[in-house]
């Protein structure tokens, strides 16, 4: 087991779990934020009538390690699954646009996905963000407006970022490690559909709902937690 004399958390449960699972090989733990986000840009950029919202995938392997894709469930049966189901909703939502945000591109020329591909690039609402120069993980974040995810750090920044995130509950992950609520969490399609409408049909609504989510999950900035003054905290600590 490791031992840490500092640990930096970015939230009350995160928190709250480790210094059950892990306090004590934990000196001390320290709240932080991420980054600063700021409400009222939000509300002059949101066209309800043209929402974008962005598509957050696991990992696919490269075609060549199929045996390793067989022995765990980040595999292509379960990305192809859930890309269907986004291909799905952009023919019953033709006024959001689908932006397929993934972890690397090698699924794009794999010929599992081959047809899939196909048929995901002729759909004039879905775009795949494969030119990673552009479509940097900040830029994607603040393009768009909500995300469908497959739990990642991505979908917590986007969370964080007061956007709406659904999270795909696949085999009981994360749920099983952290309830997000019904609010965020998806078991099924036409779960999917219906929060989807309700965001579509009152935007700020369906974000406010997410906000004791929010205030469970992440610190917001203050002038204890800022990265600076934890920076300075530790340099006088060093100078000691």
């Amino acid at each position: 087991s490791m031992c840490f004399d500092h640990y930096f958390t970015l939230g009350p449960s995160s928190r709250k779990i480790l210094k059950k699972r892990m306090g004590k090989t934990i000196n001390s733990f320290y709240s932080t934020s991420i980054f600063k986000k700021n409400n009222n840009s939000l509300k002059k950029k949101i066209n309800k009538n043209k929402l974008k919202c962005l598509v957050i995938d696991f990992n696919s392997v490269e075609e060549k390690k199929w045996y390793s894709n067989g022995r765990t469930f980040v595999n292509w049966k379960a990305n192809f699954n859930f890309y269907h189901n986004i291909f799905s909703l952009s023919k019953q939502y033709p006024n959001i646009s689908f932006l397929i945000k993934s972890k690397n591109y090698l699924w794009v020329k794999n010929n599992y996905f081959k047809n899939l591909v196909k048929v995901l690039n002729k759909q004039k609402n879905i775009k795949i963000l494969n030119n990673q120069k552009k479509w940097t993980p900040e830029y994607s974040l603040k393009y768009a407006d909500f995300a469908i995810a497959r739990y990642s750090s991505l979908s917590d920044q986007m969370l964080y970022l007061n956007k709406p995130v659904l999270i795909f509950n696949y085999d009981g992950y994360p749920g099983l490690i952290y309830d997000f609520g019904n609010k965020i969490l998806i078991n099924n399609f036409n779960q999917l559909k219906n929060k989807v409408s309700l965001i579509e049909n009152n935007y700020f609504k369906y974000n406010k709902s997410l906000e004791h989510v929010r205030g469970e999950l992440f610190y917001y900035p203050t002038k204890k937690n800022s990265i600076k003054h934890l920076l300075i905290y530790f340099d006088n600590k060093l100078k000691k």
